[in-house]
């Protein structure tokens, strides 16, 4: 409908705009209608519905009744919502003949065409209900005519939101016209905490649900790197199990896996660069009750590994002590857990008497695990209190390579299985402890972690079901290692820098861990979109490498 009526002034006109209602909402208490005409009526295209329709001047009495926004917020985002109400209306009128499934130009938010909330004079009388016709009545300019949003000398179709992600998008981007008041800019305030959609969890969608999206008979791999300038998923890619492939579009893949919107990509936590605050992090994060706790030496990266994966196997939290005695933040971490027991993994010199004195104190029992050195205390460990089934695989990594240890520990963890030490690589035999160790575990196969420098061939060569482990870089280490774990990624991992490997795997105990330079791999990328939904970042992961990540 399309016509003209007198505002109340002789001789002046104004658009009228229809604003369809349900009849269910027009017999509730919270729709009101002070201005205007009332039609009650049928539709063409609905002959047995009846429809309610609420004929009002489109410059003022419309605007009076919308409800988008609260009519608490501050005068210049009411007079901006003011503003985007009316040229959004302006332009559905401007489009032509009322709408036939409602007889009007706007629905009032609820269907067919869920235009804008309209409540009518319940938005006028109600809460701060005068701030709000202030913020219309700023907007005027005159009885007939008020301010609106022009491009070209037309109305723009003034879409608004409640949260943009961070940056709106092209509308080429969602849509098909290149439209030039629509284009990306920087929306930094949606993402304040305080925005309800500044962040939106999770959707569990099954492998079916994916499949159907692509048209594929499965789903193992999903690239989602093409990204819109803004950020969006532009074009999604999948890979079913036969090596079929196919493309669809962000936003069909948005609207096929009803998502909110296009800003997909795995969540990411950062980790502390403390490894002490680390530890106590993950100890509190823990669902773990146990009053059994390991603490393992700061300064020996090889046996904090092997800590941490009995930590992850029999569920009891793993803290940190320096060899000059205990941090502040593991003592109370101690007095929070109400610890009954410590086990100490841990030489003599390493983590000296002096500590154990400290930790009595606090707790009722210390014990020292045996060993020598870090090689007899990881295989004391892993043949006494891992104990793991004959058969199952063994992880294997020398005592003076860090970071090989390291990702031997976290894939470990990861997979249930035990994780020795061998001497360094100047010497040429794996120790008798360790060969007699394989030789009652009877593993199916053991990995040796790291190159020739840290653990001789000599050393491989004895072990009756040893596979080296290397890449020509750590990172490359760190894939292959990964690649231990099977076809199908874990749902989880840790991205770490070469110095910063220990801090990730004690942020995320029993996640695997891929060590990172300063771009992301072909490699890496390929087996992040296999299946991982979420990160573990170390503190000194370059943005540009955890973006990357995370849009992969």
């Amino acid at each position: 409908w399309a016509g003209t009526r007198q505002p109340g002034k002789a001789g002046t006109a104004a658009t009228l705009v229809n604003v369809a209602t349900s009849w269910a909402g027009f017999a509730s208490s919270g729709h009101r209608y002070r201005y205007g005409v009332i039609d009650i009526a049928t539709t063409t295209a609905a002959t047995t519905k009846v429809e309610v329709v609420n004929q009002v001047r489109l410059h003022d009495e419309y605007l009076l009744g919308i409800a988008e926004m609260s009519s608490s917020w501050p005068a210049a985002a009411l007079q901006a919502q003011v503003l985007a109400s009316r040229t959004y209306a302006l332009a559905r009128y401007g489009s032509g003949t009322a709408r036939a499934l409602c007889a009007c130009h706007v629905d009032d938010g609820g269907g067919p065409y869920y235009d804008q909330v309209f409540a009518g004079w319940v938005k006028e009388s109600g809460a701060s209900g005068t701030l709000w016709r202030a913020a219309v009545t700023s907007t005027l300019t005159n009885s007939t005519t008020a301010l609106a949003i022009l491009s070209g000398g037309k109305p723009i179709t003034a879409y608004y939101f409640a949260a943009s992600g961070g940056a709106t998008q092209n509308s080429q981007d969602v849509w098909v016209s290149s439209l030039a008041y629509a284009k990306s800019i920087d929306d930094h305030w949606s993402l304040d905490p305080s925005v309800p959609w500044s962040t939106w969890l999770p959707r569990l969608r099954t492998q079916a649900a994916v499949a159907l999206a692509f048209g594929l008979a499965d789903v193992v791999r999903i690239d989602l790197s093409s990204r819109t300038v803004a950020g969006g998923v532009s074009t999604a890619t999948a890979w079913s199990s036969s090596g079929a492939s196919a493309s669809i579009r962000g936003e069909t893949l948005r609207s096929r896996l009803s998502l909110p919107s296009t800003w997909v990509w795995r969540a990411v936590e950062t980790a502390s660069a403390d490894a002490a605050t680390s530890a106590v992090r993950a100890s509190q994060a823990s669902t773990s009750t146990s009053t059994l706790i390991l603490l393992a030496p700061i300064d020996s990266p090889a046996l904090i590994a092997v800590a941490s994966n009995l930590s992850v196997q029999k569920g009891w939290p793993l803290l940190l002590t320096s060899s000059a005695g205990l941090p502040a933040v593991t003592s109370a971490e101690l007095v929070r857990r109400k610890a009954t027991r410590v086990y100490i993994v841990g030489t003599p010199s390493e983590i000296p008497d002096a500590v154990l004195t400290e930790v009595s104190n606090i707790v009722g029992i210390v014990s020292r695990y045996s060993g020598a050195n870090d090689t007899e205390m990881s295989v004391n460990i892993a043949a006494n209190v891992l104990a793991r089934p004959v058969g199952t695989p063994v992880m294997v990594a020398s005592a003076s390579d860090p970071v090989s240890a390291t990702l031997a520990g976290a894939a470990a963890a990861a997979s249930g299985r035990a994780l020795v030490l061998v001497p360094g690589a100047a010497v040429a035999v794996a120790s008798a402890s360790v060969t007699a160790f394989l030789a009652a575990a009877l593993p199916s196969q053991t990995y040796v972690v790291g190159p020739t420098s840290s653990i001789a061939d000599t050393v491989l060569s004895a072990m009756t079901t040893g596979v080296r482990v290397v890449g020509s870089d750590v990172p490359g280490t760190s894939m292959g290692v990964l690649a231990t774990l099977g076809q199908i990624p874990p749902g989880h991992v840790i991205l770490a820098t070469e110095t910063g490997t220990t801090s990730g795997m004690l942020a995320a105990p029993g996640v695997p861990v891929m060590v990172v330079g300063t771009s992301l791999s072909a490699i890496a990328t390929t087996w992040l979109q296999g299946g991982v939904n979420s990160l573990t970042v170390g503190a000194d992961v370059s943005l540009a490498v955890v973006t990357a990540a995370r849009r992969a």
